[in-house]
């Protein structure tokens, strides 16, 4: 568990298999692990188990403090806030959105969307230039993203809209952080290069938000596999990367820390299962 293997502050490395024993050891022996996210405050993780057997999908709280807690999410996927509260879910029957609210999103064949760590904005978005044809998406012409931020309490305002495709979101220091993966010399599906990741930084303007700054942090060399944000340090300006290998590289797959105010790029080293900054190490108790 524990520390990573370089001095950077808060952030925390876990093997799939540390979590998952842990979990089982405490009482959990069915569970298995298919996501991991955190809290925005860096104090809990959430270990999210879709695909059970019983067809029920859960989220098993693990705090600091050693306490696991076995969470029953409405529906499919869910997203919590900081108080614990279920504020948006995935409704399997309907293909869409569920807000606590009751208010529904419809998400269509090319949409995507996500929740911040503190439960308090989504986005969400879609994709032009593509179909869906026989559980196959099919390129009909140029790509062009929409995609709308809105808050979770009131999940039909738009608050600000941008036309790149938004993969992670983050709200700090009553900022909104988006990040979307950009692509050059773009020849079909599947058939590019990834070559860097746009960061936008939004600040409030009366009842809506603005682009405060874009930075666009480049790849250190361009590749068809993903160059993508792990997390976003809540104390300091680190973004956490991870420039992926293909096989038979995979073992050179590494991560990087960028730094949004000096712009500088810093090799960490070679990437493990899951990172996140947090104020102390979750599995502490566990060691």
């Amino acid at each position: 568990m524990g520390h990573y293997y370089t001095d950077v502050p808060h952030l925390f490395v876990y093997k799939h298999d540390d979590l998952l024993n842990y979990v089982k050891k405490a009482g959990y022996s069915d569970a298995s692990l298919d996501e991991v996210t955190r809290n925005s405050t860096g104090t809990i993780l959430y270990l999210h188990d879709y695909y059970r057997a019983d067809k029920r999908s859960i989220i098993l709280s693990v705090s600091a403090g050693g306490e696991i807690k076995k969470i029953l999410p409405p529906s499919g996927g869910g997203y919590l806030n900081d108080q614990g509260e279920f504020v948006a879910w995935v409704d399997d029957v309907k293909k869409g959105l569920r807000f606590k609210n009751g208010y529904f999103r419809d998400i269509v064949p090319s949409g995507y969307f996500g929740v911040d760590p503190s439960g308090k904005f989504y986005f969400i978005g879609y994709t032009s230039g593509v179909k869906v044809i026989n559980n196959e998406t099919v390129q009909t012409g140029p790509l062009k993203y929409f995609t709308e931020i809105s808050s979770i309490d009131e999940p039909t305002k738009v608050l600000y809209s941008t036309n790149i495709r938004v993969e992670n979101i983050f709200f700090r220091d009553n900022r909104i952080y988006l990040f979307a993966r950009n692509v050059r010399n773009f020849k079909g599906l599947g058939d590019y290069e990834e070559h860097e990741i746009i960061c936008q930084i939004l600040k409030k303007a009366d009842s809506m938000f603005v682009l405060e700054e874009q930075i666009n942090i480049p790849r250190p060399k361009p590749s068809p596999s993903p160059f993508a944000v792990v997390d976003l340090d809540p104390w300091s300006d680190n973004v956490l990367l991870v420039d992926v290998k293909d096989m038979p590289f995979s073992f050179l797959t590494a991560w990087y820390l960028f730094d949004l105010k000096s712009k500088k790029m810093t090799k960490v080293g070679r990437a493990k299962d899951y990172g996140f900054f947090l104020q102390e190490d979750i599995l502490k108790r566990y060691q």
